[in-house]
């Protein structure tokens, strides 16, 4: 698979995710679509779920079809602050 095959599933499987997010776990996970929703269920439906003061939206596809090669490390780098969001100030802390 490729980053812009597993974003596509994504986007078919999580039309309610910004495709920000999605992009960037695609990027995480260029060749494993299923370690890709596995870490969707896991990771960012909770937090979003959790989480209603930070709004993403992002209206323009091609926008981030187009971005889909671009720096690997903001994709990163936004997972993670993803990841950080969903534990909490307890576990922030360690």
């Amino acid at each position: 698979m490729t980053v812009k095959s597993v974003f596509y599933s994504l986007q078919e499987v999580f039309p309610q995710i910004d495709l920000r997010i999605l992009k960037a776990v695609a990027i995480e996970h260029p060749r494993d679509v299923d370690a890709a929703v596995e870490f969707v269920l896991s990771e960012v439906l909770p937090c979003i779920s959790e989480t209603k003061e930070t709004s993403y939206t992002l209206n323009n596809t091609h926008d981030a079809e187009h971005s889909l090669a671009n720096e690997h490390g903001e994709a990163v780098n936004l997972v993670e602050q993803i990841v950080e969001l969903c534990q909490g100030p307890q576990k922030r802390q360690k």
